[in-house]
């Protein structure tokens, strides 16, 4: 509803000439400004050297006039909302209801590439009946992968045994001048390393061609399903899924599975974390000065190593058909937990330790025997993601190779080539769909490790201290900003952020190291929760299994308690 406003406008020119004018003004205008000055020059007769006064007047008065309007009706629309929550639940339904045709409206008219519409079709069938046949598929296909990798193992260690007792029969008939005899068993042992890297890169590429079969299968199953949903949901008929009703099998191979892993169990199934006999503990904080957001903390005495798994993990240990079912039961509910968490808010991240060469740490060696038991149908292989980081690394350097100039000793200038390698502090990431769920079920959360963070730790000891502004506790900073930013809701990470503990590591470093990490994550979760809410809610603590006699479990307990401690209110009530 408009109002009216009378405009009035006086003017000396001088010569006693004075110009005057009062018109009744529509707020809000309803009318552009030049529009409304035309009008009133030649309705009051306005003169062209007064014109300029004028139009800023009549500006100045129009805004004015419509911020005390604006103002009046907010401040009676919210009097009127005050007394009635019925009329707030319906305005808030109808945002909503514009918000999400808005949103459906970009989406349709929004451009896609594949890996969108397979997200979406993937995401929708795990919310459906289907779900089963999908998860038992991967069960399939990852029993497949694991049987030709045990294949390959066991093949290649016979070979390395092969090698070894020829070079011992070489030895033990050798006759004649020694030279001679090097001679013969370097000729063998070369002759041996040409044939088994040819073993292995042929085992290598015969898995990789399984894999890359395995996702086209895949893919090509889902959009199946998703075609057979649509059809159903047309013909307003619930989806019936039998046996027939699958376009992809997965491959006859997969009848080893049993008997191959029972005869070669693979070397880091042991490594395996065993949730019974993990020594934890949580603890509930409250961060904030103004608004407490609650997270929930835990220390874990477990190495990182033991939290990277295959998903599902497919090998049996035991003879009995009864274990087997049971083993393959919670394979498949483990499977099914991970995959509803892929497309959602809610991810997992775990923070390792890595030097600056690539495949050089024992984490990142376990990461990749551990990605290459089973098809990350999601995102590319681990291999493929670091090549593509290496890629980047390298573009990086090539755009910084203005080289620097230097002086050598004979005074000439000589350009140093700079340094691909990334540097400590630095942190890249790798995303996965395949690895166990091992930290969800020790937080009592759900999905697997969705996010690795690679973070490189330089080769001196000074290099790796925990103090504001240094390379690592920029790093940490950075992860803590990333988990906040793409809805990375646990994250786990190694407590005293170094990659061995040294025979003479003292206990007073520990507690000082803990109690820097603590420190360092506190300031920026209250940092991050202040700038865009609360996101990350579990943070695991890993205690190295491995500690100095004189640390205990109990004292980095008692250290991140006192850390995180929040001093309680006094509250005092005056009674009359």
């Amino acid at each position: 509803m408009a109002s009216t406003s009378i405009f009035s406008f006086k003017k000396q020119v001088g010569y006693g000439l004075d110009i005057s004018c009062e018109e009744a003004v529509s707020i809000p205008l309803n009318q552009p400004l030049k529009w409304l000055c035309a009008r009133l020059v030649l309705t009051h007769g306005i003169p062209k050297y007064v014109e300029t006064d004028f139009t800023n007047a009549l500006g100045a008065f129009i805004e004015d006039e419509e911020k005390k309007y604006y103002d009046s009706r907010i401040g009676q629309m919210y009097e009127d909302l005050l007394p009635n929550d019925a009329i707030v639940d319906t305005i808030s339904k109808f945002f909503q209801t514009v918000l999400d045709e808005r949103s459906e409206t970009c989406i349709r008219n929004g451009k896609f590439t594949d890996e969108d519409i397979f997200g979406q079709a993937y995401a929708k069938i795990v919310q459906s009946p289907a779900a089963m046949d999908l998860i038992q598929l991967e069960h399939s296909f990852a029993v497949a992968v694991e049987t030709e990798v045990i294949e390959r193992n066991r093949a290649l260690n016979e070979f390395q045994q092969r090698i070894v007792i020829e070079t011992q029969q070489l030895i033990d008939r050798g006759s004649g001048e020694a030279s001679d005899l090097d001679d013969a068993v370097s000729d063998m042992q070369s002759r041996f390393h040409i044939e088994y890297e040819v073993e292995r890169t042929k085992w290598d590429s015969r898995i990789s061609d399984l894999k890359e079969l395995q996702r086209r299968d895949y893919r090509s199953f889902v959009t199946s399903i998703e075609e057979q949903m649509l059809c159903s949901a047309a013909k307003s008929n619930p989806l019936r899924h039998t046996s027939n009703t699958r376009s992809v099998n997965p491959p006859a191979v997969h009848s080893k599975a049993s008997s191959v892993s029972k005869r070669f169990e693979p070397e880091n199934e042991n490594n395996a974390i065993d949730k019974q006999q993990v020594r934890s503990e949580s603890f509930n904080v409250q961060l904030g000065r103004q608004l407490r957001i609650s997270y929930n903390l835990k220390l874990i005495q477990a190495d990182p190593m033991d939290l990277m798994t295959t998903l599902g993990t497919t090998t049996l240990s035991q003879s009995s058909e009864r274990s087997a079912t049971s083993e393959t039961s919670v394979s498949l509910a483990e499977r099914l937990g991970n995959a509803l968490t892929i497309y959602s808010n809610d991810l997992t991240g775990l923070i390792i330790l890595v030097d600056r060469h690539m495949f050089q740490s024992k984490d990142q060696i376990r990461l990749a025997e551990v990605c290459e038991r089973s098809t990350d149908f999601h995102f590319p292989e681990l291999d493929r993601q670091l090549a593509e980081i290496r890629d980047t690394i390298d573009h990086f350097a090539a755009n910084n190779s203005a080289t620097t100039t230097n002086t050598g000793d004979d005074g000439s200038s000589q350009k140093s080539i700079p340094d691909d390698l990334p540097e400590p502090g630095d942190v890249y990431i790798t995303r996965h769909t395949n690895l166990s769920s091992a930290i969800g079920g020790v937080a009592g959360g759900g999905g697997g490790v969705g996010v690795v963070f690679h973070v490189i730790m330089g080769e001196k000891k000074d290099e790796d201290r925990l103090r504001c502004l240094s390379p690592l506790y920029s790093a940490l900073s950075a992860i803590l900003r990333v988990c906040f930013q793409y809805d990375i809701t646990t994250l786990a990470m190694p407590l005293l952020l170094t990659r061995r503990l040294a025979e003479q590591t003292t206990a007073n470093w520990c507690y000082s190291r803990a109690e820097a990490v603590f420190k360092a994550v506190k300031g920026s979760m209250m940092e991050l929760a202040t700038l865009r809410g609360q996101v990350l809610r579990t943070l695991l603590f890993l205690v190295p299994p491995q500690l100095p006699p004189s640390v205990s479990f109990e004292s980095f307990s008692h250290l991140l308690a006192s850390s995180f401690q929040q001093p309680n209110p006094l509250i005092a009530s005056i009674v009359s």
